[in-house]
């Protein structure tokens, strides 16, 4: 297997960790896969998937074929998760995964240097997640409703059932990406946060501002409500940690700050549909985090240009950091 001390130090080297695609960290599983003996049918197709994500070209194709090597194969492979990525965890906030890929829960004497010496009783023992933070998921679904005018799913990313049937069949992926690929603009922001969503400057750690409201963590917790967008999420916690101290200084550790403006002391976040952040219009305009976001085309293309940057741009900050 990989050390990965190594392969950090690696990519580090070529310049390029800011934009490298955790997906590729799926060579660990074709290792395993092509060591194994007595393959059964499953294990040939686990194989044959997870060497399409490693050798597909174009960054739609590769995330469905990760998507379905997840959840059609029920493999557990999480990008946020993987190896390489704990490693960065470690060496950016100590964090050190478990065993058992369950994050720790911390003592208050931990907790403290994350949440810069803050004493809050609140916190202690609330479990750390890592997150994947802007999810592209729920944009895809938005992308392919205002580009082809129908339903992807309800759930927000293809059934299994159509997620192989768009993989497996040329035909039906070419149909899935068609209409997409005619809308210029879109195609290029979405082809790039592809890529993006799975790169160091999308995964965090989060922690959980209501036990009792989240009692299964609030990964699971903000999707339902959020819809996984990640600037309502931070004003769901900021809501629900009702701390102002305590949310400033979880966007600070972190490396958070592109996601938020100061106003009077106080930290607002960043609305990524209404925001025009290349033309430094970052104002407060917040959507309630109510499931109702549904954009339109300009708000899509907004989001996409506005999400792209704030990844790349805090990727390349943990880059600096690790460097």
């Amino acid at each position: 297997m990989n050390d990965y001390n190594e392969k950090l130090k690696k990519i580090l080297a070529n310049g390029n960790l800011a934009e490298y695609d955790f997906k590729n960290e799926i060579e660990d599983d074709i290792i395993l896969l092509k060591a194994k003996e007595n393959k059964t049918h499953k294990d040939e197709e686990k194989l044959y998937v997870a060497e399409q994500v490693i050798s597909a070209e174009n960054p739609l194709e590769k995330m469905l074929y990760a998507k379905y090597y997840a959840i059609g194969l029920d493999v557990d492979f999480d990008c946020d998760c993987c190896e390489l990525m704990n490693l960065v965890y470690e060496k950016m906030w100590l964090c050190s995964l478990l065993p058992n890929k369950k994050a720790p829960r911390y003592s208050q004497g931990n907790l403290k240097s994350y949440m810069s010496d803050l004493e809050n009783d609140s916190v202690i023992a609330r479990e750390l997640e890592r997150e994947t933070m802007n999810s592209f998921w729920s944009t895809l679904k938005f992308t392919w409703q205002i580009c082809n005018n129908k339903e992807l799913s309800t759930r927000g990313y293809p059934t299994k059932s159509v997620l192989k049937a768009d993989i497996m069949q040329k035909e039906r992926y070419t149909e899935f990406t068609k209409e997409i690929t005619e809308n210029g603009e879109i195609y290029s922001e979405l082809f790039r946060f592809a890529i993006l969503s799975h790169s160091i400057g999308n995964f965090t750690m989060l922690v959980n501002p209501n036990k009792e409201k989240f009692p299964y963590g609030f990964n699971p917790g903000r999707a339902i409500i959020t819809n996984d967008y990640w600037d309502l999420s931070l004003k769901l916690m900021k809501n629900e940690l009702n701390n102002n101290e305590l949310f400033k200084a979880y966007i600070n550790t972190f490396d958070l700050n592109d996601y938020i403006k100061e106003v009077d002391n106080d930290y607002e976040i960043v609305d990524l549909f209404e925001s025009d952040l290349e033309k430094g219009d970052d104002g407060i305009k917040i959507l309630i985090c109510d499931n109702a976001r549904l954009p339109d085309r300009d708000q899509l293309i907004r989001f996409l240009k506005n999400v792209n940057k704030q990844i790349l741009d805090r990727g390349i900050r943990m880059v600096e950091k690790l460097g």
